[in-house]
């Protein structure tokens, strides 16, 4: 009994002994329950440790694997661009010589549209002679 804490005193005929043993059976009791809670959370802080390390290992792979894409991404992009630029030097000419074809047929669109509504709004030379012409008017041979 003494491998687990339990002593024993030398006189047991009196009561007082035995609540002694009680005793000392009830903190063997506690000090036994809290060795297991701290065992069993020593355990678990362990599994926990193994678990947030596993975890972590698994953050800094996708960390990585993201980056590589967007450093592969990246370079891509660029190396896409360069090869648009070097392949068709002339497209950027064209795509401005037919954007300039394109604005001129707007722009004469336009003019010719706002001289055909102004010529609209100007009176012809028949009617002008007829119906705009202001004649003085011609006195009365009464009057005179």
């Amino acid at each position: 009994m003494m491998d687990v804490g339990l002593v024993l005193p030398a006189n047991l005929t009196t009561s007082g002994p035995s609540e002694d043993i009680c005793h000392q059976v009830y903190l063997v009791c506690i000090v036994s329950k809290s060795i297991g809670r701290g065992a069993a959370k020593a355990k678990a802080e362990e599994e926990m440790k193994v678990q947030l390390e596993a975890k972590n290992f698994e953050i800094a792979r996708h960390c990585n694997y993201f980056w590589l894409t967007v450093d592969g991404l990246t370079m891509l992009g660029g190396a896409c661009r360069a090869e648009l630029v070097e392949i068709n030097p002339d497209e950027t000419h064209q795509r401005g010589r037919r954007q300039w074809r394109d604005w001129g047929s707007i722009v004469a669109a336009i003019t010719l549209g706002s001289v055909a509504l102004a010529w609209s709004y100007f009176p012809s030379r028949k009617e002008s002679s007829s119906k705009y012409h202001l004649q003085a008017p011609k006195p009365d041979s009464a009057a005179e």
